[in-house]
């Protein structure tokens, strides 16, 4: 199909139609002369016969880099899924972090109200309990027969 090549298995011609037409009449040139604009180059391959020991080395290495494969496609299957559990974790993580975040900076923001409802309440105990020790000093007074202050 090719007809002559030089050293390197190089064809040459002066357009790639006529090239190819003189390797189909097995008519191509070896020869590069002024003319020559294009070239292909053909390609050898060289096979030689394996003995029986060699081929069931062969197979055996074949076989054994396919159970590697395996293996390790098993094994990144596995790390896929760890690592969407752990997207998943995280993501998960994060949104209560926000929400206790948000929660705490509530709360805190809250505390001087409380703070002022408990003294506001404090304030109003001591008004009360002062009213109340009041009328008891005047109903002691008041039942008092001498007339003299017992408080």
């Amino acid at each position: 199909m090719y007809g002559t090549t030089d050293r390197y298995g190089w064809t040459y011609g002066t357009t790639f139609e006529r090239l190819l037409d003189s390797l189909k009449n097995r008519k191509a040139s070896g020869i590069c002369t002024t003319t020559s604009l294009v070239r292909r180059r053909r390609w050898i391959r060289t096979r030689k016969c394996l003995s029986q020991t060699a081929k069931s080395s062969y197979i055996n290495d074949i076989e054994t880099l396919r159970a590697a494969y395996n293996r390790l496609d098993s094994a990144i299957h596995d790390k896929k899924e760890d690592f969407k559990r752990v997207l998943i974790f995280e993501n998960h993580r994060k949104q209560l972090f926000q929400y206790l975040s948000l929660a705490a900076y509530q709360r805190l923001l809250e505390s001087p109200n409380m703070l002022q409802r408990y003294l506001l309440k404090l304030r109003r105990l001591r008004q009360v309990r002062n009213g109340i020790v009041c009328v008891l000093v005047w109903t002691l007074n008041s039942l008092n027969p001498s007339g003299s202050s017992l408080v």
